[in-house]
């Protein structure tokens, strides 16, 4: 597929899966964790070798994209320095292979235009943000917290749809007006609710300015099959070629192998569901023990979040195995 524009007036975004180094747009990498036996790193250090090995990974997975600095990386626990120095290596690693997007989100709006000035200095492609959250601001103050936002953006931006995390709901109407704005060219809905992502893929029905992903991982295939533009979700990290294959499948109406790999992916998703709870702690908590057992980094986590108990590692390995995904060689720590 064709990358994501750098500027909205040259190109439109195409279709695309994506790989979070972070997803599979990659979304957001960082890493706390001693990988490298010349340079241990001390507890709060970030793990730049094994941001690295995740995006090779990822690209060597086919994945069409980079999503950076999003909520499988832990964003709202970095500081501004750690998300420059995340940021850097990703895009110094991925060295213009595919496009990288970042994420620029926050509750105050001077820090979303200092956060937009230093991923376009960085290097990024384009831009995305979460709705404000804590308060439940009206429709019309979630229209200009976006708005300012892409007026003052030098980076293309994507509206990040997570109602789960924001409490914030945004109806089609709110995306539709937001759409017209020049520098506004795609949402990424991750709310879990099918009907949603279906209005939004019938009401841009035909629109070449503007895309809709979708980041439910249980929901890929029907999403695919019925237009979407691309995925950003969680399972494309740990298993990037399947979820690659899927989206192929749906973008060729294959809709038996599009459910059979659909299938195999739900299988790769029990990876979440080991310790009994789906909550945004056991998430991380068993998305970096999956990685740790694939030899890209620790199963170490930013605090207050605690890493995955190891009782918990040979469920994870024995689907990963199901999967013929390479484990490292070694016990795990």
């Amino acid at each position: 597929p064709d990358a994501l524009p750098t500027y909205r007036a040259q190109t439109r975004p195409a279709r695309l899966v994506v790989g979070y180094c972070d997803t599979m747009y990659l979304s957001s990498i960082h890493f706390w964790s001693v990988s490298e036996p010349e340079h241990e790193l001390q507890e709060d250090e970030i793990d730049v070798p094994a941001i690295r090995r995740l995006v090779n990974y990822l690209l060597d997975g086919g994945v069409h994209g980079i999503w950076a600095l999003g909520s499988g990386g832990e964003f709202t626990s970095l500081t501004r320095e750690e998300r420059r120095l995340t940021l850097g290596t990703i895009v110094e690693e991925v060295g213009g292979r595919v496009p990288v997007l970042a994420g620029i989100s926050s509750c105050c709006i001077k820090e979303i235009d200092a956060n937009a000035q230093q991923v376009a200095e960085a290097g990024a492609d384009g831009a995305f943000m979460i709705a404000p959250y804590y308060f439940h601001y009206s429709p019309e103050d979630i229209c200009r917290y976006f708005e300012h936002a892409a007026s003052a953006s030098p980076l293309p931006l994507v509206i990040y749809h997570n109602s789960h995390n924001s409490g914030i709901r945004l109806s089609v109407e709110i995306i539709e007006s937001l759409s017209r704005h020049e520098n506004i060219i795609g949402i990424k809905d991750a709310g879990c609710d099918f009907a949603l992502i279906q209005a939004f893929l019938t009401a841009f029905e035909g629109r070449d300015d503007f895309v809709v992903f979708q980041g439910d991982d249980t929901a890929m295939a029907s999403a695919f099959l019925f237009g979407s533009a691309g995925t950003v979700a969680a399972l494309p990290v740990i298993a990037p070629r399947l979820i690659v294959q899927l989206f192929e499948a749906g973008q060729e109406g294959d809709v038996a192998a599009a459910h059979q790999l659909q299938r195999r992916g739900m299988d790769l998703f029990k990876i979440y569901e080991v310790t009994g709870e789906l909550n945004d702690s056991s998430f991380l908590a068993t998305q970096k023990a999956a990685l740790e057992l694939l030899g890209l980094c620790t199963r170490r986590l930013v605090a207050p979040a605690a890493p995955l108990n190891p009782s918990f590692l040979p469920k994870i390995r024995e689907i990963l195995c199901r999967h013929d995904l390479q484990i490292r060689d070694g016990d795990t720590e």
